[in-house]
């Protein structure tokens, strides 16, 4: 039974049907208020307003850019199901927080504990040392195409590189980048086992995670997906097929 919450969640819409966002990381967020049965709403910004919007909400930022200015980012929620407002950021510090002010041992996904805790960060970053290397050549040149607005696209173009041309799966470099990736997701997929989810039969944060970058890949560039879709036998295509009921927006 889902549960009744006053939750927002600030993410990008894109020209997908239903505005269906295309980040990873607002994503995972989506997929674990789902997965929870949190009842949500969805507040739409986009690249130019994020900070506006950070600050007007009182986000945190996530990092800081090479200038020395503090980097603000979606995810965010504001939740104010007490009353009073909580505002987190970050994905892993929102299901954190999600985990601890929610608890619902059928549906916990990260074990209360730090080493826990770092656990799925050092994973989260193995995911993306996986599949970093293909997000620039091969998929923010195809995000241009499911932006919904021409200022969304010039910010999103001044972060390729001058003159960037968008690397085809079939050329020579393509083939590298992504037998690269798709070479380091099969070490990530073998220690599945005979599991379902990193977590066994039930997802953990990093499930959501990995599931974030399928999402990303599978709605960006199909081409990528047709490839990456195919490690370990099809397991990333049937593990979004089990997740798809906690995309829904």
């Amino acid at each position: 039974m889902a549960i009744t919450t006053k939750i927002t969640l600030w993410d990008i819409p894109t020209t997908l049907p239903n505005q269906q966002p295309a980040s990873p990381f607002t994503s995972s967020v989506r997929y674990a208020l789902n997965y929870k049965k949190l009842s949500f709403t969805t507040s739409w910004t986009d690249f130019a307003n994020i900070k506006a919007d950070a600050l007007s909400a009182g986000a945190k930022p996530t990092s800081i850019l090479p200038d020395g200015t503090p980097r603000y980012t979606v995810p965010f929620i504001v939740d104010s199901t007490s009353g009073t407002p909580v505002v987190v950021s970050d994905s892993l510090a929102i299901v954190q927080y999600l985990d601890t002010t929610y608890p619902d041992p059928e549906h916990q996904l990260l074990e209360p504990s730090p080493a826990n805790t770092a656990v799925h960060a050092l994973g989260k970053i193995a995911l993306e040392t996986c599949v970093g290397p293909i997000v620039v050549p091969m998929m923010l040149p195809r995000i241009m195409n499911l932006l919904t607005s021409d200022e969304n696209k010039a910010i999103m173009r001044a972060r390729l590189p001058p003159g960037h041309q968008e690397v085809k799966v079939d050329s020579t470099e393509g083939k590298a980048l992504i037998g690269a990736s798709k070479e380091k997701l099969e070490a990530i997929a073998k220690t599945f086992g005979e599991q379902k989810w990193f977590g066994g039969d039930k997802p953990v944060y990093l499930d959501l995670a990995l599931l974030g970058y399928l999402n990303f890949f599978r709605h960006v560039n199909e081409d990528v997906w047709n490839v990456l879709k195919e490690v370990d036998g099809g397991r990333f295509e049937r593990m979004i097929e089990a997740g798809a009921d906690w995309a829904k927006l």
